[in-house]
């Protein structure tokens, strides 16, 4: 196990000392379809007609707060909060042709930040494009490689696991540009099912997965994927938002030919995401915004754009939250992807072990040795909104609903919205421990003739 890396994370004490563990500050949570529920459980336990206002007191002080939700995105170590307010502080000015000294430090740190991003990735700096998050960053590919590229009736492979900002962008350009979308199925016991990707993969111009599941967990073997690919001479792209904080990935190993994740999924900011594109692909991606820093020349009768990654930062660029960014990597790198990946195993297993003697809990899952950090599961007769309500009450937080997968729960997993725990560096065995405790009393609740959420002893 990683040590006590508690101390480092200012939320968690924060949010212990406030005592207010639950996320619906109006305290009322809105009916559910009766489609969602599972085992014909049409309402909430909290969602009667008439709306019933949640009866936890906000104001109850509760010593310990678990943060089960790191999938969502991961709390900020103190290394991170202080590397950006003391460049807000000290460095702050725009990038880019400023000739006095502040604007000067600002592009060093701007620029030293896409260096140690390209360094983390294996990359070459010149391939290291900020964004504002992963999915502009797959908007982009999508949109760009669409426009400069594909053509009409040409072949897109996805994977059945794909986030919805992994689906949705290649489902308009699809209807835009004409171009067939195929999915890599997955098998019943959770795994891509890869004989049948490579006879999808044989005549695919792009192929887009995602590195590890955000709802079962499950690792999907990239550098399979990527040899189908280079073999077919698809491009391929790697969604690595889940993956990339304990996997380490290096984009010439893989290899692939565009990556995307988001700061806050590395323990960094919100408000930016990398985009890394080899150089190979760059002139067969159109830049998807327009606007200042990426034209090389302008007339009133029409622009030039820059030929170089500029093309595809226009504006003014997520500064400081690149600083804070350099910061989170160089953060997660001393403590090490495979501690961190070591760490969510021994999590993640224990969890599923405890999970499974549990009749009540229908787990969305992957095989162990293939699943990493994610737990999602059902608990039957109850609206996944209640179990997460239930247990933010007794300190834990947790997801629950569809987590940007629909067609992947509802379509292929045949569930309905689902609780999801994940793991970061913060979490400990007790916790998991505790949290299979705190779930085991749910049933009692959820059969109870009233909405009082305190375990009966």
């Amino acid at each position: 196990m990683l040590k006590d890396f508690k101390r480092q994370f200012p939320a968690l004490k924060n949010e212990a000392r406030r005592g207010k563990t639950r996320g619906i500050s109006s305290g009322i949570l809105p009916k559910p379809p009766s489609s969602y529920a599972p085992d014909g459980a049409t309402e909430g336990l909290f969602s009667s007609p008439k709306a019933r206002v949640y009866s936890a007191k906000e104001n109850l002080k509760r010593p310990d707060f678990v943060y089960f939700d790191t999938a969502a995105t991961c709390l900020k170590p103190q290394a991170v909060i202080n590397a950006e307010m003391k460049f807000l502080e000290t460095d702050y000015a725009n990038v880019h042709r400023g000739l006095y000294g502040l604007a000067e430090r600002a592009t060093s740190a701007y620029e030293s930040a896409r260096k140690v991003t390209a360094d983390f990735l294996g990359a070459k700096k010149d391939e290291i494009i900020f964004t504002k998050n992963a999915t502009e960053g797959l908007n982009i590919l999508a949109f760009g490689v669409s426009r400069q590229y594909l053509k009409k009736d040409d072949t897109v492979v996805l994977s059945q696991l794909e986030h919805h900002a992994n689906l949705a962008p290649w489902q308009e350009v699809a209807k835009k540009y004409g171009l067939k979308l195929k999915f890599i199925p997955l098998k019943k016991d959770g795994r891509l099912d890869l004989k049948k990707a490579e006879q999808i993969i044989k005549k695919a111009k792009v192929v887009a997965v995602t590195a590890l599941s955000n709802v079962t967990g499950y690792i999907v073997p990239l550098e399979k994927i990527a040899r189908m690919s280079k073999k077919a001479g698809a491009m391929f792209i790697v969604d690595a938002c889940q993956a990339v904080a304990s996997i380490k990935l290096r984009v010439k190993k893989i290899p692939c030919d565009a990556l995307v994740f988001s700061g806050h999924k590395v323990y960094g900011p919100s408000g930016i995401g990398v985009l890394y594109l080899s150089q190979n692909w760059q002139d067969k991606v159109a830049p998807l915004n327009f606007g200042g820093n990426m034209i090389s020349q302008v007339s009133f009768a029409g622009s030039i754009y820059k030929n170089d990654i500029e093309k595809f930062e226009a504006g003014t660029p997520p500064i400081s939250q690149a600083v804070a960014l350099s910061a989170a990597l160089k953060w997660l790198s001393k403590i090490g992807q495979k501690k961190i990946f070591n760490h969510q195993q021994e999590s993640t297993k224990l969890l599923k072990h405890k999970l499974a003697r549990l009749p009540f809990v229908k787990m969305a899952s992957a095989p162990s040795s293939e699943q990493s950090g994610i737990i999602s599961f059902a608990v039957k007769g109850a609206h996944a909104h209640d179990v997460a309500a239930y247990l933010a009450e007794q300190g834990f937080a947790v997801r629950a609903g569809w987590h940007c997968a629909e067609p992947l729960i509802r379509e292929k997993l045949h569930l309905a919205p689902l609780v999801r725990v994940s793991f970061g560096v913060y979490n400990t065995i007790e916790e998991v421990e505790k949290f299979v405790e705190v779930l085991r009393s749910f049933p009692a609740v959820l059969h109870s003739k009233n909405t009082n959420l305190k375990p009966k002893t």
